[in-house]
């Protein structure tokens, strides 16, 4: 579902304004949401509105043990360019806090020390937490309001314009190492997000046999 921009932006008054959108959410379809990218996008307090009531229903509908809004987004890519196979696993990624100890023997850990777990492929263990999602049939995967928003404000193209969502550049200036132990580009511009009637017209994606760069024990 979209919204209105244009009415909406027509009422001055931001309770009528809340109301009014408060009412579009309630009245979408578990798999039919409001497109996501336009409102991410557009930004200002209209934009605003819109997100902090998704993130309402999506709070009321836990607490309610009602079914979620789900948003597809079609995987592109993963960040050392291959294509995921269907059964493929792609991750939200968000960091751990990089400290150890706790109260007053609190200490930052140092750079050095992240570089060193880079390199010898502890990074990921050490410090992130990954959320996994599988690709689908179609190459796509399927996750909540707050997932969505991460995949698409963070690695995320406009479906509509083509254009990036992130102000990251992609690829990016300098290698990584990845967890094959070689250095590798590191590619942002991830996930698209697929209405529910796109989705219906996507062709199954074929399953490649060619060896996936940045993966340990593959050959490239």
């Amino acid at each position: 579902m979209e919204i209105d921009w244009n009415g909406l932006q027509k009422i001055s008054e931001i309770e009528k304004k809340s109301k009014m959108v408060d009412e579009i959410v309630a009245g979408c379809e578990p798999g039919d949401p409001i497109y996501l990218s336009d409102c991410i996008v557009r930004g200002g307090a209209d934009g605003a509105i819109v997100l902090m009531s998704l993130a309402e229903q999506e709070e009321f509908a836990k607490s309610e043990m009602l079914t979620p809004m789900m948003w597809r987004l079609l995987v592109i890519r993963d960040e050392w360019d291959n294509v995921p196979n269907p059964g493929d696993i792609v991750y939200k990624v968000t960091m751990k806090p990089l400290k150890k100890g706790s109260g007053n023997a609190t200490k930052a850990i140092s750079s050095g020390a992240r570089n060193l777990a880079k390199m010898d492929g502890s990074y990921s263990e050490q410090f992130e937490t990954r959320r996994p999602y599988i690709v689908d049939e179609k190459g796509c995967i399927l996750c909540s309001f707050t997932d969505a928003g991460y995949f698409l404000h963070t690695r995320g193209m406009h479906s509509k314009s083509n254009r990036p969502m992130t102000t990251q550049k992609s690829p990016s200036a300098e290698p990584v190492y990845a967890p094959d132990g070689k250095m590798h580009l590191v590619h942002y511009y991830l996930y698209k997000e697929i209405t529910a009637e796109a989705y219906e017209k996507l062709p199954n994606r074929p399953i490649s046999k060619k060896p996936k760069k940045g993966y340990a024990n593959e050959v490239e």
